[in-house]
């Protein structure tokens, strides 16, 4: 066998060994090869958890996982970003002096959202010989292409389509057919049309349009589209108002609007007797369910086009208890051990009282010896505040339990009918 054949294998082998590792992350003392044989080489510092901190190359803290980040040619210094900015140029040079189709690009501007818009090129065949338009593909905004070629129509499928023959000298058009249905900002979709024409073989069309809502909503002067109130009550209550005016200037009136969400009201009015502005008033709560309340509403106008809002609220419950689930923790069977639940009033204008606190729902604890820590004798104190504002419960688990794990809940009863009873897990280990 060649010497150097066999040299050239063992270093593949070790090459193969080293992308091994480097993916699975483990420091390897590597194999050197060369004309004098074998060498010993210095351990690989990879830099993961496992090395010596003299040799970790990735900085404590830092993530381990290998990201692979890309980079736009044309943006890098020196020869490489020179090189690459220069093709650029030549490729749009090329795409925008060939004599196939024109124009390149076709850009639209602003329209209202929902218009329907059709980009027209001119198709001709410069040469003196009979091309074919091989491929014609684009993007997923493209609804639609129709291809003519003299009086001959290709409407072309998504799936592909059958080579056109296009005579030398011949004229036409390809038209794209695109949507701004249910779509805002900017569109931009690109068709490529590819030939046998050995100098052109392929040509790239732009198209851009930038989608706008036919109504401007505006809220303290500024455009928006939603409105946050932040943190409510159950039983707050929070208004709102924004005003509507027509992207052309022209007068529309709003006939209605959408069922509201869930304690929202709402009415509109117009500002002037010119009606091209509209003043939309709104109140989120009372009665509110927890959690995230609101939602969008669609406003109906006079004309085709009309215009939404998102208006949401996170409710809070009126009072709130911290912490939301108690850990006990260890407790040491022959101390025992306490906990506090603290309650305070969300909405300042509200006072509560807590009535009386229930142990319910104990769960069968798991204990090593089979006995079970008892959760019924887990003693409560219930201090209401004078202000009526806050309350503790404090949580004494005598000494002398079952050692094991114990889980329960509290049941949290107010005074008067205007709070619903609260609950609150808890679990702890006695040992």
């Amino acid at each position: 066998m060649n010497p150097y054949r066999s040299r050239v294998l063992v270093c593949l082998r070790h090459r193969a060994a080293l992308a091994f590792v480097l993916g699975c992350g483990v420091t390897l003392g590597l194999v050197a090869c060369g004309d004098s044989g074998p060498k010993k080489a210095e351990p690989a510092k990879l830099g993961f958890r496992n090395e010596r901190p003299d040799r970790r190359l990735i900085p404590e803290g830092e993530s381990k996982i290998r990201t692979i980040v890309g980079e736009e040619l044309e943006k890098l210094p020196g020869e490489a970003g020179k090189y690459a900015r220069k093709e650029k140029a030549e490729q749009e040079a090329r795409r925008q002096s060939q004599g196939w189709i024109r124009p390149v690009d076709r850009d639209f501007g602003e329209r209202p959202s929902g218009q329907k818009l059709v980009a027209k090129f001119a198709l001709r065949n410069p040469t003196k010989k009979t091309h074919v338009l091989r491929n014609i593909t684009s993007s997923c905004s493209c609804q639609k292409i129709i291809v003519r070629v003299g009086d001959k129509e290709f409407v072309i499928p998504k799936a592909g389509h059958d080579p056109i023959p296009v005579p030398p000298g011949a004229t036409g058009s390809i038209e794209a057919h695109l949507s701004t249905e249910g779509r805002s900002g900017i569109i931009f979709t690109e068709v490529l049309v590819e030939t046998s024409d050995p100098l052109v073989p392929s040509v790239r069309l732009a198209i851009r349009v930038t989608s706008v809502a036919p109504f401007i909503i505006e809220r303290d002067g500024d455009r928006t589209n939603s409105i946050d109130l932040g943190l409510m009550t159950q039983r707050s209550k929070k208004t709102f108002e924004f005003n509507v005016r027509s992207r052309d200037g022209k007068p529309f009136r709003v006939v209605k609007h959408s069922v509201p969400p869930v304690g929202m009201k709402l009415d509109s009015e117009p500002v002037d007797d010119s009606h091209t502005r509209w003043t939309v008033h709104g109140q989120l709560g009372p009665d509110l369910g927890e959690h995230g309340v609101g939602g969008t509403v669609t406003f109906t106008t006079d004309r085709k086009e009309g215009f939404e809002l998102n208006v949401f609220a996170l409710v809070m419950p009126a009072i709130r208890i911290e912490p939301a689930t108690l850990a006990f923790g260890v407790v040491p069977r022959k101390k025992g051990g306490r906990k506090t639940l603290r309650l305070s009033m969300v909405d300042k204008g509200q006072t509560f009282e807590v009535d009386h606190v229930e142990i319910v729902d104990a769960a069968k604890p798991r204990t090593a010896g089979g006995k079970a820590a008892d959760a019924s004798s887990i003693e409560t104190k219930v201090v209401n505040a004078p202000d009526k504002k806050s309350a503790t419960i404090e949580l004494v688990a005598p000494s002398g339990l079952e050692r094991g794990h114990f889980g329960f809940a509290v049941k949290i009863w107010f005074k008067g009918k205007e709070y619903e009873p609260r609950t609150v897990q808890v679990f702890g280990h006695v040992r």
